[in-house]
């Protein structure tokens, strides 16, 4: 009976439970981390309140040729005209920056109050008719620029969800005045905190005019965003083409999707992943081959065991299964001291992470999974082997 009921044990056996168990704690822990920064990467590009794909980007500027501001306006519309014409194209919007990346001109605004007065220092952002519609942001409130927004019509703006909350917590702020910097702006439309930012960082409050008015200042840089059904890429040249059609002299630079300018300012999301992918990755493979090669070790070593067991009655299945959770209890305080480190300490990743917590259980249940699945992988193939021994054969056996 007692042979029949034995497991794997001994002294120096544990001593290798243990350093499986450190294994698996370890890779456990960057996985999840792994896990984390994959999922940031992924909603960075794919799941903002802007649709990346589908975006080239490119910049024109004719103050560089000594354009003066009227007509270097006039080259701008040339230009948004000319790409507008080209096949496969869908939308067409301008802006200084692009709304994403950079932040954007210190203004102080107030809404409801006197010429010259102010309540809170904002970003302000000058974008094009159709900006919206061409990044599918949608709108919360009103409307967006269009076309009669121009030079000598009333001065109009638009907020981000924040700054019009900030300044109207209890009210609806369209057609309200917003002051800033002395000029008066009706307000008719609200759009989303779309601004990207990492977990932690506050809520970027924007305030946002027309390009064409030249509100605060003559415009004379413009960033274009062209929306295109197929792939971006492809059309780059064609709109480096198209641009210099209208002007040589100008210089036509930044040509790029939006996806990669998102994947260019924010680096250490996509080297953290990738980081902690690889170191991940090895790292789980190491433990399933120190966890593989444990288990193939006793069970080498026990051969004569497990053939007089089998010889006495024991069932095959049951003797395998002993091995397999010799393996697993390891595993399993592995796992679980693991993960227990990666919820401590996730919240270092804060600062990388984008629309997903530190504790989000959707990453750790995935690195847990992973762990157990090879884990067990790595312990049955060996202890089937230790089933399938033939009693007669490991009597015989000097081992």
């Amino acid at each position: 009976d007692v042979l029949k009921a034995g497991t794997p044990g001994g002294g120096k056996a544990r001593a290798r439970y243990e350093l499986v168990t450190t294994q698996v704690a370890l890779t456990s822990a960057l996985l999840t981390g792994a896990v984390l920064l994959s999922t940031s990467f992924n909603r960075l590009i794919h799941e903002q309140r802007f649709a990346a794909d589908h975006v080239a980007l490119f910049r024109v500027r004719p103050a560089a040729a000594r354009y003066e501001p009227g007509r270097a306006q006039a080259y701008v519309h040339a230009v948004a005209q000319r790409v507008a014409a080209l096949p496969g194209v869908q939308d067409v919007a301008y802006a200084r920056g692009v709304g994403f990346v950079w932040d954007g001109s210190p203004v102080e605004v107030g809404v409801g109050q006197s010429r010259g007065d102010s309540a809170e220092r904002v970003e302000a952002h000058f974008v094009s008719p159709g900006f919206f519609e061409a990044l599918r942001i949608p709108l919360l409130a009103g409307r967006e620029f269009d076309r009669g927004d121009a030079a000598g019509a009333p001065p109009v703006a638009m907020l981000s969800a924040s700054l019009s909350h900030k300044l109207a917590p209890s009210g609806n702020v369209l057609d309200r005045t917003l002051y800033a910097h002395g000029h008066a702006f009706r307000i008719v439309g609200v759009v989303p905190d779309y601004r990207i930012r990492m977990r932690g960082d506050a809520l970027p409050l924007m305030a946002l005019f027309s390009f064409e008015q030249n509100a605060l200042g003559q415009e004379t840089d413009a960033r274009f965003a062209v929306r295109v059904r197929g792939d971006p890429t492809a059309v780059l040249h064609t709109l480096w083409e198209t641009a210099k059609s209208v002007d040589g002299v100008v210089p036509v630079a930044e040509m790029m999707t939006l996806e990669q300018q998102i994947d260019a300012s924010r680096p250490q999301i996509r080297l953290g992943q990738d980081v902690l992918v690889v170191a991940g990755g090895l790292a789980l493979l190491l433990s399933a081959i120190g966890l593989y090669g444990l288990i193939a070790f006793l069970v080498s070593r026990r051969t004569r065991d497990i053939g007089l067991r089998i010889a006495l009655g024991a069932v095959p299945a049951r003797v395998a299964g002993a091995f397999i959770a010799g393996g697993m209890r390891a595993v399993l305080m592995g796992l679980v001291a693991g993960l227990a480190g990666a919820w401590i300490f996730g919240p270092l990743l804060d600062a990388w992470l984008v629309g997903v917590e530190a504790h989000d259980p959707g990453a750790f249940a995935i690195a847990g999974t992973a762990v157990l699945v090879i884990a067990v992988v790595a312990c049955t193939i060996p202890a089937r082997r230790a089933a399938r021994v033939d009693p007669s054969i490991a009597l015989r056996s000097d081992a």
